[in-house]
C-alpha cells in the first residue's frame, strides 16, 4: 500500500537519519512501496535535470537517490530476514 506523503518526504530528505526516522513510523510494506516511489520520482528528476543541462542538480538528486537505494536494500534484507525466522 503506497502513501504519497511518505513518499514524497522520502524524496525530499536531506539525510539519511531522516529517512530512518520516517520508515520507522510506518509498516514494511508500505515502507517498501513508498521507497520505490520515491526511488522512481528521483530517477526521473535526474533524468530531467540532465536533459535540462542541470548537471549539479543532478548529481545532488543522485545522491539522494543512492541514499534511498541503500535504505531500500536494508529494508528488503530484514523482509527476508523475518520471513527466514518464521519458517
Amino acid at each position: 500500500m503506497l502513501n504519497y506523503k511518505t513518499s514524497l518526504n522520502l524524496a525530499t530528505c536531506d539525510s539519511a537519519q531522516e529517512a530512518r526516522s520516517i520508515l520507522s513510523s510506518i509498516e514494511a510494506s508500505v515502507a517498501s512501496d513508498s521507497l520505490n516511489h520515491a526511488i522512481k520520482q528521483l530517477g526521473d528528476q535526474v533524468e530531467g535535470f540532465i536533459a535540462s543541462g542541470h548537471h549539479n542538480l543532478a548529481l545532488f538528486t543522485l545522491t539522494r537517490l543512492a541514499m534511498l537505494e541503500d535504505l531500500q536494500l536494508n529494508v528488503e534484507r530484514m523482509a527476508n530476514n523475518v520471513q527466514s525466522l518464521r519458517r
